[in-house]
Formats: C-alpha cells, structure tokens, sequence
C-alpha cells in the first residue's frame, strides 16, 4: 500500500497501547466528490469486538471530508457482523472471478465464510 501510486490512508490498531491489527482505506473520486473505500482490515481474532468502535471512530474522524465510506467487502467475510452496523448499507453485487484450479475450495463452498476485500482485487 505504501508503494502504491494510489493514495491510502493506514491506521494501525492499538488496544490499551498493544498493537492488535490494522485498517487501511483507499482515497478516491466518486462523481468528483472524495470518498473512501475499505481496503484491507485485520485485527487479532480475540479483538474483533473493537471492529465496530474503530470503524465508527475513523467515520467520525473523516466525515466532513469524504462523501461516503464503501466497505466492498464480501458479506460472507467474518467482519461483516461487526461494521454493517457502522455504515448505512446499500447492497450491490460485486462479482469477482476465482480460478477454480489456483484457490482454495473454501471459495466455493456457500457456507464457509470468505474473507474478501478491495485489496484482494487484481486492480490494487
């Protein structure tokens, strides 16, 4: 991300002054107003309950900036329990092509939970 020619902003994710995980968006233009999209999120699995507070903090941090926030985030992923409710949420489908040869059969099984974001995309 930080070599990248698109600009990204990372938070890194600090519980009771220990690193447990980060957060990064993507800046970007959409009907020429400044939005943000959710890149990439990862925090320590015994720390999944702060997701919520730290998206909203960010949110709040940033509205007056950007015109909205977009997740892109698959709603099969495990954290999407935690920040829907953080975003007022309108649904679209994002298909995204999988060889089936070069992944991992988790991909294809409806009842397992994928975690798939921004970044995972070939256009990061």
């Amino acid at each position: 991300f930080i070599d990248n020619p698109d600009k990204y902003i990372i938070y890194s994710v600090y519980v009771k002054n220990k690193y447990v995980g980060y957060i990064i968006f993507k800046e970007g233009l959409h009907n020429s107003k400044d939005v943000l999209y959710l890149a990439d999120l990862f925090l320590h699995k015994d720390k999944l309950a702060y997701t919520r507070k730290i998206i909203s903090k960010i949110i709040l941090l940033n509205y007056k900036k950007y015109a909205f926030v977009s997740a892109w985030m698959s709603k099969k992923s495990f954290y999407w329990r935690y920040i829907f409710y953080c975003l007022p949420i309108t649904y679209k489908k994002i298909p995204f092509i999988i060889h089936k040869d070069l992944s991992d059969k988790i991909f294809f099984d409806e009842n397992k939970p994928i975690h798939f974001v921004l970044s995972d995309g070939d256009n990061i």
